[in-house]
């Protein structure tokens, strides 16, 4: 230890005040310490003109080149993938949805069903003219369709089996009934728009394409 340097201070202290002041983080009081001791430090002054020197080239490099990904990600964008199933089967709901309408109306308007009287038409007319709403949306905005499936999947089956009951006791007859055939294909229809959930997987996302 040399005249003038602080008491317990050797050369490796002074060496990380060096690094200190390279990176701005050193007090006055230190900084004097550090220019006397380097004033009759040979060494600690040769560490300290080769870490000034090393400085630039550690701090200041050439930046990497990124690829321009902006392009590529618009078009993505623009032009989002169709699922040709999907597609056709939100082509098929909105028909079968429009078919479930036609066979609504009359009872709706007229009070007329086989069976039933007036007021009951009126009410079985209301209720079929909300699923097919319910179906046209669905294929109008395919990403709304999973939340119409538990809907459509209870009256499904009560449907079939109510009409399996009823011909069963001949109460019915298998023309009368055929137009549940519509029901079946319009919920097979809404699952296929849906993304074919299933218990315990997660259903594939509809594309938005309009």
């Amino acid at each position: 230890m040399l005249a003038g340097d602080h008491v317990g201070m050797d050369c490796t202290s002074y060496r990380e005040l060096i690094s200190a002041r390279l990176d701005d983080e050193i007090t006055v009081l230190e900084a004097d310490a550090l220019d006397a001791h380097l004033h009759h430090c040979a060494d600690c002054a040769q560490f300290a003109a080769r870490a000034a020197a090393l400085l630039p080239i550690v701090r200041v490099r050439v930046a990497e080149e990124i690829p321009d990904l902006v392009a590529p990600i618009l078009a993505s964008a623009r032009a989002p993938g169709r699922d040709p199933l999907r597609h056709a089967a939100r082509l098929m709901l909105a028909w079968v949805a429009i078919v479930e309408l036609a066979f609504a109306l009359p009872a709706l308007i007229l009070g007329d069903s086989t069976g039933a009287t007036a007021h009951v038409a009126r009410h079985l007319g209301s209720f079929d003219v909300a699923i097919a709403a319910g179906l046209l949306y669905a294929a109008w905005r395919p990403q709304r369709a999973l939340a119409l499936i538990p809907v459509a999947l209870v009256l499904t089956s009560c449907v079939v089996v109510t009409a399996a009951l009823d011909l069963t006791d001949g109460s019915t007859s298998s023309g009368l009934e055929a137009h549940h055939v519509v029901d079946l294909v319009g919920f097979a229809l809404l699952w296929v728009v849906a993304g074919r959930p299933l218990p315990g997987r997660r259903a594939a996302q509809p594309v938005m394409v309009s």
